[in-house]
């Protein structure tokens, strides 16, 4: 006798809360038993970002809270697998990190640092066999027994929060892989919420799951690099904006500041961009005629303007010379990189800012269309079968461009029906989509700075998707 719909749907409902539930408790049974192997500092911060997940958890709506907090052990216990596994199995042997290189030079430079800060012999290497610790005759040479300016190439407030924990908790590359996913997850539960405020939770709920299991974000969650920090500052700085252009909550705008002081501490070369962004959210925020908007403007400029180090930041940026450096400077390093402005830029010249002279309107305007083809097509199907690292997000890339339509779709639809609510996000992308376009030049870096755009594209896909099913409300919502 043929069952009912009623009891199908109940035997599929039982069947996939089994299987759900399974796949936690083998996933949850490998990381613990993992966890007994870690280091102290490795266990501390884990043990501290469960605490913060499970506080996270109340801030959810209730329907689908459970569900969604399993997704969020499900993403934190995967991390923790690759990051042990990767560690341990290849990187431990001596292979040098195919994922995320920059992040060891940070790691053996905090690890320099951490000897100088309690007073001990900066000579001695933790682990000779790891491949980090194979030029760290370097290091001294350059260092000389002093701890290095926060200026200096790959040194930076990463470094001496690296070298903070290596100096309490010891030598554990892990733990700051750890510290890493605790952020990219961290991310994945902000992006809910910037969603929730500008569609609704189902956008979000979503939004959130993709984000955790996405290639990019999961791979570079595992390694020591500065960008999951980055990316969290990020998505942080634009929900507050959003926040208090509802609220008019000052608190907000305050956060927000601190927030861009922390980032440009991380990466300097976006604190121009990130307050212009601040800048402009503000503005467009603001209810008042245009008139007093520009009284504010100048009256925001000249306070920003009595601080030095910005000035001097702004001089220099704003130079012919050094206004493209940036993508022509990473022609000299190693990897793959690329060109998008004519020949003649690149020609190997003393007086850099000879590079761009006769550069007219339209070749700029190409070399903006090739670098954002660079910048959402890499890698090329040709670079993964130079670099086996690449293959992933190969795959990923491939996923978004067929995703691209919802994309715009979403960006329409946020547009024309959440107006007020789409501004800051708006003006991140266009201000961001624009810097990275025209400076970057090297595939490696700009796979990993064009995560500093995927958390809002992926809202958009999603608000773009449910807009094309029907399953997004459609009333105005400007103020």
């Amino acid at each position: 006798m043929a069952l009912s719909q009623a009891k199908l749907k109940f035997i599929k409902k039982v069947a996939f809360n089994m299987l759900n539930k399974t796949l936690i408790l083998i996933l949850s049974g490998i990381a613990v038993g993992l966890w007994v192997f870690l280091s102290e500092g490795t266990f501390f911060i884990l043990s501290f970002a469960l605490i913060i997940f499970f506080i996270l958890k109340y801030t959810l709506p209730p329907e689908g809270r459970d569900f969604a907090f399993r997704l969020i052990i499900i993403g934190l216990a995967l991390r923790i697998i690759l990051a042990v596994g990767y560690y341990y199995l290849y990187l431990v042997p001596g292979n040098a990190d195919i994922l995320g290189p920059d992040g060891e030079s940070y790691s053996q430079r905090g690890w320099y640092i951490s000897r100088l800060l309690l007073g001990q012999n900066y000579n001695v290497v933790p682990n000779n066999s790891e491949y980090i610790f194979k030029n760290y005759n370097e290091i001294l040479y350059s260092y000389k027994g002093n701890i290095p300016p926060a200026d200096l190439y790959q040194v930076g407030i990463h470094s001496y929060f690296i070298a903070v924990l290596y100096a309490i908790y010891g030598y554990s590359p892990l733990m700051l892989r750890m510290v890493n996913s605790t952020l990219s997850i961290l991310t994945a539960i902000m992006i809910f919420f910037l969603a929730r405020e500008i569609f609704d939770k189902k956008i979000g709920k979503i939004s959130m799951a993709l984000l955790i299991f996405v290639p990019s974000c999961l791979i570079f969650s595992i390694t020591v690099l500065r960008d999951p920090a980055i990316i969290f500052l990020l998505t942080l700085i634009v929900w507050l904006m959003l926040r208090f252009q509802n609220t008019r909550n000052i608190v907000f705008l305050i956060l927000a500041f601190i927030s861009v002081v922390l980032t440009s501490a991380l990466r300097s070369a976006i604190i121009l961009p990130l307050l212009l962004f601040m800048l402009l959210s503000l503005l467009m925020s603001l209810k008042v005629k245009w008139f007093k908007k520009i009284i504010i403007a100048v009256i925001i400029l000249f306070l920003l303007m009595s601080i030095p180090s910005l000035v001097n930041q702004v001089y220099y940026r704003l130079k012919p010379e050094n206004f493209f450096s940036t993508h022509i400077g990473y022609l000299n390093t190693p990897g793959n990189n690329y060109r998008i402005f004519p020949e003649r830029c690149y020609e190997s010249s003393n007086a850099t800012s000879n590079r761009l002279v006769g550069v007219g309107p339209l070749e700029v305007m190409q070399a903006a269309i090739s670098g954002i083809m660079h910048l959402f097509g890499e890698p090329l199907p040709v670079r993964f079968m130079q670099n086996k690292g690449y293959i992933f997000i190969f795959f990923q890339t491939a996923l978004f461009l067929l995703f691209m339509p919802f994309i715009l779709l979403g960006l329409l639809f946020g547009l024309r029906y959440r107006a007020y609510k789409m501004i800051p996000v708006s003006i991140y992308l266009l201000i961001f989509i624009a810097l990275i376009v025209m400076s970057e030049g090297n595939v490696g870096t700009v796979i990993r700075h064009r995560d500093m755009l995927i958390p809002f594209l992926i809202i958009l896909g999603v608000a773009g998707c449910c807009a094309k099913l029907g399953k997004l409300n459609r009333p105005l919502t400007q103020k």
